[in-house]
């Protein structure tokens, strides 16, 4: 058999280590909390491997959420030549049984065996599934185990509470003989070697919607409920405070969809799009582009009808996507080839099936229109899209970014309190994790400070700066940046009205997008810096990054306004336009990819993309 005990990361090796401590020494439970995608599987089996060569036990018992789930561990266990089974059992060769928690009426435990309890959480919060946990637990002769998101829902799992891991309601094991933690702030401050997980990014966006109920007289009547930011501290992201009672407010009526051009529900209009245009342009960006990968997009849904509307807008917009639902028996089929790489979409559309036990690191954008608010359900399916990506190098696996800020994940949501509650609060320790690398890399010297202002001069026209990565006049800059420091008036304009100017200046349509500053400075009675510096030069590495911005963001302008490129299929589209900007900036009918280009030609390629769409969208 295969030693898996010897490749672990380093969170597992101390784990283990104190595991195999405590157990050695007559310890019958241990407790590994973990981050979700840290790689709990491989732990659990590299401890039975061990317990099984030190002769602490014969036999293994694993008890898991999901038929999904159980196969990855069967696939684990196959990886060290440990044989396990799901029906076979009585086998005399097999040594691993692997149940769900809710078929798992034929496990049994004995004085040889080692329980595993992965996610164990699901034990608490299901009666039936919990008490088959005790039932199990009580008669084998140790007891692993496993969660990522312990958090107490409706009771306590007894073999847990018999060992005192419950403090204040909640489970606890952080310092403890016989517990371990492993959380996504320890895991972010790992150096890129040990590290499996990404910091996130939240947009979230605001919603007015009706609901209809009985008045005093018993008539039917419509009364506005709103989704809003009210308030963000922005060096505290956590004081937050939103419209409505704690974690109470009703997202249904919000994220409800009538048709397949979500015509209703403007929006979910907004939070699709602006999910699609992250997606495309992490496609377009380093390293993703330099790699060969793509990153995945999953928007979750109410209800399988509402999923296959979201499906339709999306592939109407060129984007290729496929639902992933219970009313397709092929659906589990289609997830794992998808998880393989077989299948390819740029969009999963899912009702419940891509959450826990799903690893498809390609995950990277998720859009939440569904109306589930728990904290458990959030963490888990936020949680597919900070996984790290890798690649394959002649066969080996390798992480696809080196920096905590190259492959971010992104959710796009409403701003409904529970999930701006969560979401904020996994993107504080993200924050705070690029923070600290920041501060680590300046004190050895190695990092520059970095301004949001850019100084360029264009040859023939007057000075512009980069601001926020868009080149505009400076003049221009010192009024928008002047709103968006006013956090009043961004409360009511939001994210996306920022985003919208960003367009309009990117495509040409410079004048559009001064009227609207002005008319908006104007309304709140907002006065501009006008001492504000900028820097005197942009540095090459700069220019040479946001270039690249500018080319992607136009190319997808172009794919989804110019006529001709409209009707094409996504594949086919953006290579012709490719092809297209080239011809017409040096005269050669062939693509030359933006990364192969000198400074000078990202400058040309990027003026003649301009010309191009104020010309034929």
């Amino acid at each position: 058999m295969k030693n898996p005990y010897i490749n672990l990361r380093k969170w597992q090796s101390e784990h283990g280590d104190k595991a195999m401590d405590h157990f050695g020494s007559g310890g019958r439970v241990f407790l590994s909390q973990v981050v979700t995608g840290g790689g709990k599987t491989t732990f659990g089996v590299a401890i039975a491997f061990a317990m099984l060569n030190k002769g602490l036990i014969k036999r293994i018992v694993v008890l898991c959420p999901s038929v999904e789930i159980s196969k990855g561990w069967q696939s684990k266990f196959e990886q060290v030549g440990i044989v396990s089974s799901t029906e076979n059992i009585k086998a005399s060769d097999v040594v691993a049984v692997v149940f769900t928690y809710q078929g798992g009426a034929s496990a049994i435990g004995n004085k040889d065996t080692l329980l595993i309890l992965d996610e164990i959480h699901h034990a608490e919060r299901e009666a039936a599934w919990g008490l088959l946990a005790d039932n199990v637990a009580h008669d084998s002769k140790f007891v692993l185990a496993l969660t990522g998101t312990p958090w107490m829902t409706r009771g306590r799992i007894a073999i847990l509470d018999a060992y005192n891991f419950y403090k204040d309601g909640v489970i606890d094991v952080e310092n403890r003989p016989d517990g371990a933690l492993y959380s996504y702030s320890m895991d972010l401050a790992n150096d890129n070697e040990n590290r499996s997980t990404v910091p996130l990014e939240c947009v979230f966006f605001k919603s007015i919607a009706t609901e209809i109920v009985n008045d005093d007289d018993n008539e039917k009547t419509k009364i506005p409920m709103r989704l809003e930011l009210k308030s963000v501290n922005k060096d505290n992201q956590n004081e937050i405070i939103a419209d409505g009672p704690h974690h109470k407010t009703p997202l249904g009526p919000h994220v409800c969809i009538d048709d397949n051009m979500l015509s209703t529900n403007i929006m979910a209009q907004d939070l699709i799009n602006a999910a699609m245009n992250k997606r495309y342009f992490l496609e377009e960006s380093e390293p993703f582009i330099s790699k060969r990968k793509k990153p995945l997009g999953l928007v979750t849904c109410r209800t399988i009808k509402e999923a296959k509307f979201v499906r339709e807008y999306i592939l109407s917009k060129g984007e290729t996507c496929e639902v992933i639902a219970s009313d397709d028996e092929n659906s589990a089929q289609r997830l794992r080839e998808i998880s393989k790489g077989k299948r390819q979409p740029n969009w999963i559309v899912s009702v419940g099936m891509v959450s826990e036990g799903v690893d498809i690191k390609e995950i990277k954008v998720i859009a939440f229109l569904n109306a589930i608010t728990t904290i458990l359900f959030l963490i888990q399916l936020i949680g597919r899209a900070l996984r790290r990506m890798t690649y394959d190098v002649n066969g080996v696996s390798t992480y696809l970014d080196e920096g905590l800020t190259n492959t971010k994940a992104f959710l796009f949501a409403p701003a409904h309190p529970a999930i701006v509650k969560v979401g904020l609060e996994l993107e504080s320790i993200g924050n705070q994790a690029i923070k600290d690398k920041n501060l680590s890399l300046d004190e050895s010297g190695k990092s520059e400070e970095k301004s949001n202002f850019k100084k360029y001069d264009v040859v023939g026209g007057e000075a512009t700066t980069f601001y926020r990565g868009v080149e505009m006049n400076i003049a221009t800059a010192k009024i928008l940046e002047a709103i968006v420091s006013h956090q009043k008036t961004m409360d009511e304009l939001g994210p996306i009205w920022v985003d919208m100017i960003h367009q309009w200046i990117e495509t040409g349509k410079e004048s559009q997008a001064v009227t609207e500053i002005e008319k908006r400075i104007s309304e709140a009675g907002i006065v501009p810096n006008p001492e504000k510096n900028f820097n005197s030069a942009l540095d090459y590495d700069t220019e040479t990054k946001l270039l690249r911005q500018q080319a992607n963001n136009l190319v997808q302008q172009i794919r989804f306004s110019v006529p001709r490129f409209k009707s094409m299929a996504d594949s086919d589209a953006y290579k012709e336009i490719r092809v297209y900007l080239c011809c017409k900036t040096f005269g050669e009918n062939k693509f030359k990819p933006i990364d192969k280009m000198s400074l000078d030609q990202k400058r040309r390629f990027v003026n003649t993309a301009k010309q191009v769409y104020r010309q034929e969208a």
